[in-house]
Order: structure tokens, then C-alpha cells, then sequence
């Protein structure tokens, strides 16, 4: 019988089988007849080597100041808190923060600085809107038609919790000879 992360894993593998082929059915379903170019948020013939791309803008763009969202934003490493130092440092901002909402087993909001350890490695269902553009050939410049699909995250929530990390070994002194070695009493290191 296969331990239970074998069968997690091929449960995942499953379900993301069953949701690329959905994805794929879906973008045939509302593509224009006759289109050979499309761009598409399920991307690949089989679910084996496909993908599906899904995203989230992190920044929109305003024209009023929200300074608040960046004192409230947890910086999850150096790097970005190099950016947002920047972004504090500028005297008119442009944007809004729009952190990804993903919510915990719990159902509670999951803070962005704790992403990496809550969904790395989790189980997650993924909540987006499927948004399709279908763009006729132009005839005055000679461009082809097209079908161009995006996927954008509504939001994100926790189904299975990551396992827990594996603990390393503990450190241990080790001697420059052998311990049954009969000079290692003798044997006296500065």
C-alpha cells in the first residue's frame, strides 16, 4: 500500500489533470471559429507537460497617496524590503499594495509575510475569473485574429497544510581521529 504522500501527490496530480483539461475545454468553448493564434492561461496539449498560468497584480494603479497599505505590508525578505523602502521614499505614489488574499485551514486571512511557510508545498484551491478577448484580424495592418485569454487570482485558500519542514540533524562535534583509536586519549588539541 503507497504511504499517504505518495497518494496526496497523486491526488494532486489528478486534480490537476481533471483542472487542465477543464481549462482547455473552457477556451474551446468560447474561442472564434477560424483563429489559429492563441494565447491562453492553459497553455500545452497534455496535462502531463502543460501549464496553467494564473496571476495577481500586486500594484494597481491610483491617483490618490496610500501610504497606509506599505506601513501595513510585512516585508517577507531583504529584497523587497529594499523596494518598498523605495516606494516609501517617493513623494507621490501612483498605486495601491493589493496583497494576494489567501486564507488558512482556519479560514483567516494569512499574512503575506507567512506565505512562503503556509502555501509552500499546501494543497490550495485557487478562486479566479477567466476573462477572454477575441480580437479580429485588422485590415489595414495585416495582423492575424486572435484569442487571448487571462486567468486573474480572486483569492486562495488552504485545503491540505504543508507538511512539516524536516528537522536537520543536530550538530555534533566530530574528532580528527577515529573515536576507537587508542591515541585519542593521548592526544591533545590547542
Amino acid at each position: 500500500m503507497p504511504d499517504e504522500s505518495m497518494r496526496e501527490v497523486q491526488l494532486a496530480t489528478d486534480n490537476f489533470n481533471t483542472a487542465f483539461e477543464q481549462a482547455c475545454e473552457l477556451q474551446r468553448l468560447v474561442e472564434m471559429k477560424g483563429v489559429k493564434f492563441k494565447m491562453g492561461f492553459a497553455n500545452g496539449s497534455l496535462a502531463e507537460t502543460g501549464t496553467i498560468k494564473i496571476k495577481h497584480n500586486l500594484f494597481e494603479e491610483v491617483d490618490d497617496l496610500n501610504r497606509d497599505a506599505l506601513e501595513e505590508y510585512d516585508a517577507a525578505n531583504a529584497g523587497v524590503a529594499e523596494a518598498l523602502a523605495a516606494l516609501k521614499a517617493q513623494e507621490r505614489l501612483a498605486f495601491k499594495l493589493n496583497p494576494l488574499p489567501a486564507y488558512g485551514e482556519d479560514e483567516r486571512l494569512i499574512p503575506s509575510s507567512m506565505y512562503c511557510r503556509k502555501l509552500e508545498n499546501a494543497l490550495v484551491e485557487v478562486r479566479s475569473m477567466l476573462t477572454h478577448w477575441g480580437i479580429r484580424a485588422g485590415a489595414k495592418d495585416g495582423t492575424s485574429a486572435k484569442d487571448v485569454y487571462n486567468a486573474d487570482i480572486i483569492d486562495m485558500m488552504v485545503l491540505v497544510p504543508p507538511p512539516p519542514p524536516i528537522a536537520s540533524p543536530k550538530k555534533q562535534k566530530v574528532s580528527n581521529l577515529h573515536p576507537s583509536s587508542p591515541t585519542k586519549k593521548g592526544v591533545i588539541e590547542k
